[in-house]
């Protein structure tokens, strides 16, 4: 991560998340691509608990807000590692 970005991690907040292509790459044009992203989503709400809020796909880059906690517990998910 660069280093004049900074990372916020405060439980209870809702996160959003920009994921890039490496060189604005056209990757999520092709339907099976978008597919993959879909089901990578649904693979972080399953395996986390994580209440995916919603998202973007765009030709070169991503756009998710989630909220980091999972839907039986009040402890929010930490989503940076510091």
């Amino acid at each position: 991560m660069p280093a004049h970005l900074r990372k916020y991690d405060e439980p209870g907040d809702t996160h959003f998340w920009t994921i890039s292509c490496r060189r604005r790459l056209t990757f999520f044009h092709d339907d099976g691509m978008k597919r993959i992203v879909v089901d990578g989503l649904r693979v972080l709400q399953q395996r986390l608990s994580v209440c995916l809020v919603g998202y973007v796909i765009m030709p070169d880059h991503v756009h998710v807000i989630v909220y980091p906690h999972a839907r039986e517990n009040d402890t929010p998910i930490p989503v940076s590692s510091r």
